[in-house]
Formats: C-alpha cells, structure tokens, sequence
C-alpha cells in the first residue's frame, strides 16, 4: 500500500508537469491524445494493447499483447489513457479484453483494477476490482466491461485504466469502447438544495461523519420532481469517502423512490472497497424505466453510519438507446457450398455437398446485451418427409464455441417456393469478440437464403438494462407490474394501482 501511495503520487507530479495529453511512463510508450468529435449513433473504437495511444508503467509489449509477470515485473497500470475527449453526453461500455496464465489457488486475491476517469477533473467514473475467481479458465482471453456516463465530461479527456498489483501473470490484448445511448436531457440538484435527515452542509457537499451524525438514516431524500418523461434513465450520485478502507461493509445505500405508490424503482448498496481513491468523487449510477409521468420521484441517500462520506450532487439523464439494427445479404457472406442467385445464395441436392451455405459476418464490437438474428429462408418442396434441412448457428469465433443453435425441418417451412423467417435471440457480453451468424446446408433440399439479419432487443449495463423497442416497450415496476406501453410514435398506455395491486386506472396519452 505504502508504495502504491507513492507511486500515485509521482504519477501526479509528472502529470503536473507534462502536457495534458502526454504521460512519462518510463521505458514504455507515450500515450497520446485521442480525439473523436461529434460521435454518431453507433459509435464504436478499438485500441490494441501495443498502440500508442496507450501507456503502461509495468510490464512488456510480447507480440501483439502486452505482458505482466508475477515475480518479475513491478505492479503498476497494465495499460492507461488513451485521452480520448468529445464523447459527447451518452452511456458507454469500455471492454478490457484479459488472460490471467495460470489460475491462483487463492481465488479472493485481487488482480486487477479497471477504472473509467476523467483526466480533467481526477473522478472516477467507474472502477471495478478483478479477483482471481473472476477468470474462469487459464491462458484464455475474457472480457470484463464497466459502463459509464459522459454526462458531466462530454468534453474531457477519459482514460480507461488497468491497475495490476503484481498477483498472477497476465496479458492485455484490447480494448473495445461502444456506445450504448445517448443522453437526450439532463437535470441536477446539489446535496446541500435537498432535505436530509442527517449530516451538514459544508460548502457545495453534505457530510455525514461517524460519532458526530444519526446514523442509519437518510442523508438526502427528494426532490419530488413529477414532470419526468416516460422512459429510460440513468441516476448519477457524486460521492467521496476520506479514507477508503478494503471492506464490504455499506457506506450507503441509494434508491429512487417512487412516493405516490410507496415503490423502489430500484436500489443499491454502495461498500467500502468501491471507493478506491482517498478524497476523489466518484459516480454511481441507477437505471430506472420511468413509466409514470406525474408520479413524484425521490433519488435517495440513505447512511449507514459506519464511514464519513460526503454527498456532493444527484443528476437524472434522459437515455435514448443507441439502435443497433444490421443486414446482410446472402451475396455479402461467405460461403462453402452452394451458388449465387442474384443477391440469394442457395444450394440442391444434385450439384452441392453438405456444408455451410453462409457463415460469417464477423461481427464485433457489439455492445453487451440480448439480441435477435433473423433468416429470411425458402425451401422448394415441404411436404416430402420431416427431415432436417439446415441449421442455424450463433458462433463466437474467437472463442471457438456456438452460443446457441437451431435446427430446422423441412415441415417448419409453412409453404414451398416462398420465403420465411426464422430467428434466435441470444444474450452476448464479449465485445472484444468476432460474431458468426451461420447456416448449415444439410444436403437433404434446395434452400435459398435471402439475408440475415442482428438487432438489438436489450443493452446491458452495469446496475440496469436498456429495453430497445421494436413496434412498443413495456415498463414494470418493482412488483412486476404493467406500468405504461411506449408506442413508436411516441404515444403511451398508462397504468395505475392502489395499494393494493389492484388496478384503478388506465389511459392513453397522445405524442
């Protein structure tokens, strides 16, 4: 511990001294700036471990990958930068593509840290501890994300950072930064503006300090806002604790409160070993569905009494999830049998051998979350027997594996010489990996593939999910109950209970 205080602080003293978009790192590379203005919709990058926009301070590049060894090596940043700035206001997902060798025996002991900051300001955006439990197989490559809110550093310079602190040796392959949605309106209150329970006013933050304060109440609760517009939402919550402590006690807990039905819209607990800085604020985020549009909401704070924290601002972000729709027609994938039909491919069982009418697109940097892929297919004859015909694949090629499959008959296709579609939803959450959508001809009946097609249904977040509608999105609250039904046009159902559960109330409101 004593030297990673020390090395913070020779970190913070070159930084003072240097340009803001370059780092000192030793005998490793320069990390440079990265600009990227006026991000669009489907916003993605990529960064190697070996380029030069980031730096290391321990470790070494070993090919295309960038080395850490226990025993040899000194713990230090597996990688930090790339400085990357004008993000805009939007959620993001940043994915650390890493291998842990050989597996430790002790599976509590930490490895890693990752952590989003902002270079401008020194918060933490994110951060997140990696155990030795977490890699699941030795010499293997695996992903771990953290999301994070360009709210109040749209402009900043960021830096996605691995601290390793010298326990198991480890390889860092990418990085892989997506966007998840944009934010479309913001609104903030300060700690101080809100009613509290417990804690003082000191400056432009609430403190609550142990032996001085009530403990086990609320340090903030409000603001009742009630003008909220239906939909998805991140809550932020700026916090500092004095003196950061390696525990799993609770600091404090936040919710958003939904006074008018007596409802959590959701909650979590915040512990001590997620604060990691001494004295930097860090955020920490709620995804809510919003689906009553006059109810009043509270975004609350609630101590625990055990460590002095200070609350400094509370700020609700309108989300609009980033779509992800994509198409490909057969002609555009590859293949190992068959024949082009204009933009179709197909195959029979006079000319073709068994094998794959289509595989690839190859499809990577997608953000964590669930998704439907869609063939649009057509058989000559349905009537002939039951066989089975093709077979449909999700297939992760990096990682060598089918994510999920499904076999089709031949009696699955409602009518010969006319096209059907047939789909699998899946969940993925490897961004740093390349994504097959594949067909399988089994040389039993001519089959013509038009296209295929990947859509979005839900994004995954840290603390939350984005539910991407398709022709309607329906919101629940905690009890699982139907609250409102989002209509494309921007028109919504609305649903309303008593205390009870029973429904009393229901309208529509037009966009």
């Amino acid at each position: 511990m004593r030297f990673r205080l020390l090395f913070l602080l020779l970190i913070t003293i070159l930084v003072l001294q240097l340009p803001s978009n370059a780092f000192a790192a030793g005998t490793s590379n320069t990390a440079t700036s990265s600009k990227v203005n006026n991000q669009p919709a489907a916003f993605s990058a990529v960064w190697e471990a070996t380029d030069p926009g980031l730096g290391h301070t321990t470790g070494r590049q070993k090919g295309a990958v960038w080395h850490a060894e226990q025993a040899v090596d000194k713990e230090g940043f597996l990688n930090y930068g790339p400085y990357i700035q004008h993000l805009g206001e939007a959620e993001y997902s940043i994915t650390w593509s890493l291998m842990m060798e050989q597996l430790i025996a002790a599976s509590d002991t930490d490895v890693l840290l990752i952590e989003v900051v902002d270079h401008h300001t020194g918060r933490v955006l994110a951060l997140k501890k990696i155990k030795a439990s977490d890699f699941k197989q030795a010499g293997k490559f695996q992903d771990f994300s953290l999301s994070f809110n360009t709210t109040y550093a749209a402009n900043h310079s960021l830096e996605f950072r691995s601290y390793w602190y010298g326990q198991g040796s480890v390889q860092l392959e990418k990085l892989v930064l997506v966007k998840v949605a944009d934010v479309t309106s913001k609104r903030s209150w300060s700690a101080p503006s809100l009613p509290s329970r417990t804690g003082t006013n000191e400056g432009n933050v609430r403190t609550a300090r142990v032996n001085k304060d009530v403990s086990n109440t609320y340090l903030s609760y409000g603001p009742y806002v009630n003008d909220m517009a239906l939909g998805l939402w991140n809550i932020s919550w700026k916090f500092k604790l004095d003196k950061p402590v390696n525990s799993t006690n609770a600091v404090v807990k936040i919710d958003v409160y939904d006074s008018a039905t007596n409802t959590v819209l959701g909650e979590r607990v915040i512990t001590a070993r997620e604060f990691y800085y001494a004295g930097a604020t860090q955020s920490f985020d709620l995804k809510i569905a919003h689906a009553n549009v006059s109810h009043s909401l509270e975004f609350r704070v609630f101590w625990y009494g055990e460590y002095d924290v200070s609350f400094e601002q509370v700020t609700a972000a309108k989300l609009a999830a980033a779509p992800y729709n994509k198409r490909w027609e057969a002609t555009d994938l590859a293949h190992s049998t068959g024949r082009a039909k204009q933009t179709n491919w197909s195959a029979n069982t006079f000319e073709d051998e068994p094998g794959y009418l289509s595989f690839g697109p190859y499809e990577n940097k997608l953000p964590r979350g669930t998704y439907l892929a869609q063939w649009k297919l057509l058989i000559d004859n349905n009537t002939a027997n039951n066989e089975e015909v093709v077979r449909l694949e999700v297939y992760d090629y990096d990682a060598g594996e089918i994510i999920q499959s499904k076999v089709i008959t031949r009696g699955q296709f409602a009518e010969a010489n006319k096209y059907q579609k047939f789909d699998i939803k899946f969940d993925f959450d490897r961004p740093s990996h390349r994504l097959e959508l594949r067909t399988y001809w089994m040389d039993k009946a001519y089959i013509d593939l038009d296209w295929i097609t990947l859509n979005a249904i839900g994004l995954d977040v840290d603390h939350g999910k984005l539910q991407l509608p398709t022709k309607t999105a329906s919101f629940y609250d905690a009890a699982n109950r139907l609250q409102a039904i989002l209509f494309t046009d921007g028109s919504y159902q609305f649903f309303k209970y008593d205390q009870k559960g029973n429904l009393t109330e229901q309208g529509y409101v037009k966009s």
